[in-house]
């Protein structure tokens, strides 16, 4: 079976993306750990008008009237090409 291949932020290039569980919503986004670039479920995962196509971690979370848990980050799982084959790619 070959490898999944893993989808690299396209805002900084820099990491890969995760599935992560805030743990003070109820919500699963898409992050990065490098730049802390969220996307959501179901939206392309482009690099292109902010607060459309992507948003920033603490923002994001600040808009939903809570602060980023910064220590209590859950990753699921990294993001694989796989994954978005019928949704986002």
């Amino acid at each position: 079976m070959p490898d999944k291949k893993r989808i690299i932020c396209p805002r900084c290039e820099q990491d890969y993306l995760y599935y992560y569980k805030p743990d003070t919503i109820n919500e699963t986004i898409i992050l990065c750990p490098e730049c802390d670039a969220v996307w959501m479920l179901g939206k392309p995962l482009v690099y292109g008008v902010y607060n459309i196509d992507f948003y920033d971690y603490t923002k994001f979370m600040q808009n939903r009237n809570t602060e980023p848990t910064w220590n209590k980050r859950i990753y699921e799982s990294p993001v694989y090409e796989d994954d978005l084959k019928d949704d986002d790619v």
